[in-house]
């Protein structure tokens, strides 16, 4: 079973981050150098998707939360059972 840990969930995030950005400054130097204006509609749309890339992001945090929530009672369900069966007999 693939287990994400919980810094590459962070690592994602700072990458997702910082090509967002970089896309955000490279719009706006491009537009800088060609004389045209901001062009704020270019500024709503990168925030628009990094928004979404936002909800994306923790929509996969929460079930990576779950599914460790899953492996974390499969675990103590299998430890117990191993523990029932190298237990002495009962009675």
């Amino acid at each position: 079973m693939l287990v994400i840990p919980e810094w590459a969930i962070g690592v994602s995030f700072i990458v997702v981050v910082i090509a967002v950005a970089n896309t955000i400054f490279f719009r706006r130097g491009r537009t800088a150098r060609t004389g045209a204006g901001a062009g704020g509609h270019d500024l709503t749309a990168a925030v628009e998707d990094l928004q979404k890339r936002l909800d994306a992001l923790e929509e996969g945090q929460r079930r990576v939360a779950e599914l460790e929530e899953r492996l974390d009672f499969a675990e103590r369900l299998l430890a117990r059972q191993r523990d029932e069966r190298l237990a002495p007999p009962k009675g």
